[in-house]
């Protein structure tokens, strides 16, 4: 064998091994190096995804996707996807795949969070699908939702905001405005009346102030000390009067027999006074003229208080 026949074949090897440690290092990313067993999920949108798209448990490798199919389902489509998995490899029955995307430039991949039953799935068995998951399914999300609340509630809401502007631009040009030329007309007086109704209040509180002062003045420590003790008087008055009150109150009961009897007395003198009252009458009046006449003679003639007179005698002169 010659030197060259050496080298090309030290060459082929060379390559040959490279190739067997490539395919061997990519199995091995691929999860298949060795035998493995198929589940199958499904989902709606399978955006990202292709095969050969690692499959990841718990984030660890375990194998990859061997096909997408689409399957019509009630008038919609859905996208079968078969994995393959290291066999033997157990999954709960209530685990859950999903599509997730670790990063910007990451390809998608499946990731199958880890379920609590206590039951495993057998290969060829369905894997409950889930929400996609990672960067792009949460911005796919959001603009789902902001989509959803832009047509469902802000969009009614500035239609609604759009026709009350338009109401209130109608009542601007017609109560409103008139309403505002009234107001700026009130404001034109209330001005001018200002200073009157300003001079008006700077009075009165001079005048309050000087009436403060005033009973200040009056109302010394003393008199306040006064005032209290005729208020405690008269409290002690009132109190007395309530006494005094319940007492009569008292003695009306408990000599209420004695009472009817003096009252039934004076009655009866009095009905005797009123009878005998004409009679008391016409002799104080005869009286008083006696007197009067005697008053008038006396007047005439001092002497006849010292001087008797007969009776039936005429007097003289």
């Amino acid at each position: 064998m010659t030197r060259t026949q050496v080298n090309l074949a030290a060459v082929g090897g060379f390559v040959a091994l490279g190739l067997v440690s490539l395919i061997v290092v990519l199995a091995v990313l691929a999860g298949r190096t060795g035998a493995t067993d198929v589940y199958y999920t499904t989902f709606p949108n399978v955006a990202g995804l292709k095969f050969g798209a690692l499959v990841q448990y718990e984030g660890y490798a375990i194998g990859q996707v061997e096909k997408l199919i689409p399957e019509p389902d009630a008038g919609r489509m859905q996208f079968r996807v078969e994995l393959s998995v290291i066999e033997g490899w157990r999954i709960p029955s209530d685990s859950v795949a999903s599509i997730a995307v670790s990063g910007l430039l990451a390809p998608a991949s499946i990731a199958i969070k880890a379920g609590q039953s206590d039951a495993a799935l057998q290969p060829g068995e369905r894997i409950q699908p889930g929400v996609a998951a990672g960067l792009f399914a949460g911005i796919s999300g959001v603009g789902e939702q902001v989509g959803k609340i832009s047509d469902e509630g802000l969009l009614p809401v500035l239609r609604n905001l759009d026709r009350q502007l338009s109401r209130i631009g109608v009542l601007l040009d017609g109560d409103v405005g008139q309403a505002m030329r009234h107001i700026r007309s009130l404001a034109a007086q209330f001005d001018q009346a200002a200073p009157v109704v300003i001079a008006d209040l700077q009075s009165f509180t001079a005048d309050l102030s000087q009436t403060g002062s005033q009973l200040a003045t009056v109302l010394t420590p003393q008199r306040l000390a006064e005032l209290d003790q005729v208020l405690i008087e008269a409290a002690n008055t009132a109190i007395s009067l309530n006494s005094s009150a319940q007492r009569i109150s008292q003695l009306v009961d408990e000599g209420g027999g004695d009472l009817d009897a003096a009252a039934k007395d004076l009655r009866y003198a009095m009905a005797a006074i009123a009878q005998r009252i004409d009679s008391f009458s016409h002799n104080l009046d005869a009286a008083s003229r006696d007197l009067a006449e005697f008053s008038r003679q006396v007047r005439q003639d001092p002497s006849r208080v010292l001087r008797a007179t007969r009776p039936g005698a005429e007097p003289q002169p």
